[in-house]
């Protein structure tokens, strides 16, 4: 990934932009772009946006011309969490500064571009605190890099905790499928009666592993409350499931499940979950299809969140 010749002829017309409007004649502008304190004029992406392609190379426009020894070590990209995104700082111009990382900028995530004391003009002024830009990523989660593997709908004890409200046991099992760790920052999770009961924060979750969304969830990993309180799931063929990832300029339906559809079994049983037939399978023989939990091949027990059918445990965030 390399700074495009476009990237480069964007930022040369506004520098010439930039001179032409802002400066009274060119002593004036060579003065004000050779000395004085490093401000930001301009970057890409602004400041606070949001959706930023994952290819996309990070560019900051100075007020001032810049020493080009003095960028290396006065230029960063941190993560939400504070870590390194590893990447190339580069003077493309005179007074703007090229960051290329190296690979696809981390999906999902909220990052910040910072300029450091120790970046200095040409005349030997520094930023007295660090310049940031902040800026979100997109999602990498697409249709069908996750499965909604197990819904239980029921009310009977299925997370070992006290009970105090009827479907406070309820719980959807998602599985991530791909070869990747996706960032679920930005799911939805929906039900027939509740259209955002689970709104993902930020959570890695491996190639693999799972994560189950439930009303009272149980403390250890891959566990997590529904944000909205409640799944308000119900044991009949009205049910549908769905997750959609909204963090993209056009969201994407990443998997659903109609229990009106002829391929889902609606449990029988209110201790009873519906699972895919075939666990997080993609392409299976079964066609997606849902079974009874109790029916399907090798099943222990009439619920798994967080686990296969047969009990072995999925990989946890």
């Amino acid at each position: 990934m390399k700074l495009s010749e476009t990237t480069l002829l964007l930022f040369a017309v506004s520098v010439i932009a930039t001179t032409i409007t802002g400066c009274g004649g060119q002593e004036d502008h060579r003065g004000h772009m050779h000395g004085g304190v490093p401000a930001l004029v301009s970057s890409s992406p602004v400041d606070s946006e949001s959706l930023v392609p994952l290819g996309e190379t990070l560019v900051v426009q100075l007020s001032t011309e810049l020493i080009p020894e003095s960028i290396a070590g006065s230029v960063e990209l941190r993560d939400a969490s504070g870590g390194a995104v590893p990447g190339t700082p580069a003077l493309i111009a005179p007074h703007t500064i090229g960051f290329d990382p190296l690979g696809p900028l981390p999906a999902g995530e909220l990052l910040t571009l910072r300029l450091l004391p120790g970046l200095l003009s040409q005349t030997g002024e520094t930023v007295p605190s660090p310049i940031e830009v902040r800026f979100r990523t997109e999602s990498s989660v697409r249709a069908g890099s996750l499965l909604v593997n197990e819904v239980y709908p029921g009310t009977a004890d299925a997370n070992g905790l006290p009970s105090s409200t009827p479907g406070d046991d309820q719980f959807v099992e998602i599985v991530n499928v791909t070869a990747q760790t996706l960032n679920l920052y930005g799911v939805v999770l929906s039900t027939a009666a509740r259209p955002r009961a689970h709104v993902f924060e930020r959570l890695l979750l491996p190639p693999g592993a799972a994560v189950v969304v439930w009303v009272d969830a149980p403390a250890g990993p891959g566990a997590v409350r529904a944000s909205s309180g409640s799944l308000s799931l119900v044991r009949s063929t009205a049910e549908r499931v769905s997750l959609e990832s909204t963090e993209l300029k056009s969201p994407e339906v990443v998997d659903e499940v109609d229990f009106a559809s002829a391929l889902v079994a609606v449990p029988a049983a209110d201790d009873e979950s519906s699972t895919r037939l075939v666990d997080a399978d993609v392409g299976d023989a079964a066609g997606g299809q849902y079974a009874r939990h109790s029916s399907a091949v090798g099943a222990i027990g009439s619920v798994s969140p967080g686990a296969r059918v047969n009990g072995i445990s999925y990989p946890t965030p």
